[in-house]
């Protein structure tokens, strides 16, 4: 089956299939391009939609294109060895937050990787329900590290936070700001929307991008940092990003369509090649190395596995 027999058979699959509860899935779109071609399926248009965990991949690449130009934080090159707790202690509004001087192992990679040394994630939507713009800093620093940093995953929105309120602290600029003009800028993507937690961009989630948008962003790191001939990204930096920083055993299940085998900065690996993100109710950023073949989803659809399964024709092409 060529790669456009395959998308046309996915779009049928997502379009008669029903989930756990027998709806109807709720997808917005597909989009897949290989060697072969790009091929682009609207389900619903509904104008931008929120990415939700895929926007850590928009974080990861932004800091990795300011720190290929040299930008600093405060005294601190920018790069994956940069101090956290060297800049948390410079920074007038976040060196007296409790704990924040047991962060002084914590480097950038960690924050990245969801290796802080939390012993589970946090900082996700139930956590923080109730919570003022104000406390949101002071219950993330609320909790010990109850691992050396860099040995033990946790799953967790903590990190890209604080990368966002890092950036802004220093750069007076809102992460969204910043990742206007380094990234999304230079994909050509205009119409965009960081949403905020408290008075910082989310970073872990919340950027809003069309279909297509999304797609750009997925060949961008497909592409070793490359669109269209245009060299945006290092190609150390995404090769850094798609490779294993810490593998993920208790995740793992090789009988899912995307198992995690490790995870990276920004995205899942599985054991044969294969890197991906997804975000809640089914966004997917998918990329196949040995297919040369980039999947990217939107979809506000709870019950995600349907989605995959929809997926085994492009996935696993016969």
């Amino acid at each position: 089956m060529d790669i456009e027999q395959a998308f046309l058979r996915t779009v049928n699959l997502l379009e008669n299939a029903v989930d756990k509860d027998g709806n109807a899935l709720g997808m917005k779109s597909l989009f897949v391009s290989s060697k072969d071609g790009r091929f682009g399926h609207v389900f619903a248009d509904g104008g931008t939609a929120d990415l939700r965990s895929v926007s850590k991949v928009a974080l990861a690449l932004t800091v990795g294109i300011a720190a290929d130009e040299g930008l600093r934080l405060g005294s601190e090159a920018l790069s994956l060895e940069t101090d956290v707790g060297a800049l948390l202690q410079q920074s007038r509004n976040l060196r007296d937050l409790n704990a924040v001087s047991t962060w002084s192992g914590v480097k950038l990679a960690h924050l990245l990787s969801h290796t802080i040394g939390h012993d589970q994630g946090f900082f996700f939507r139930k956590d923080i329900a109730g919570l003022g713009e104000d406390e949101l800093l002071p219950y993330v620093f609320s909790r010990q590290l109850e691992h050396e940093p860099g040995v033990h995953f946790a799953y967790s929105n903590v990190g890209y936070f604080i990368v966002s309120v890092l950036f802004q602290e220093f750069l007076g600029s809102t992460f969204g700001e910043v990742a206007g003009d380094l990234l999304l800028a230079r994909l050509g993507i205009t119409e965009y929307n960081w949403r905020k937690r408290g008075k910082y961009s989310a970073g872990c989630t919340g950027l809003e991008l069309k279909p297509a948008d999304l797609h750009r962003m997925a060949e961008l790191v497909a592409g070793d940092g490359v669109y269209q001939g245009r060299p945006i990204a290092a190609k150390s930096w995404c090769e850094a990003m798609r490779a294993i920083f810490i593998r993920t055993p208790k995740i793992y299940d090789p009988d899912e369509v995307l198992p995690a085998y490790g995870y990276g900065y920004g995205l899942w690996i599985c054991p044969n090649g294969s890197y991906y993100c997804w975000g809640t109710d089914g966004q997917y950023l998918i990329v196949v190395p040995d297919q040369n073949l980039v999947i990217t989803t939107l979809a506000d659809q709870a019950d995600m596995k349907p989605i995959t399964r929809c997926m085994i024709p492009l996935l696993r092409p016969t």
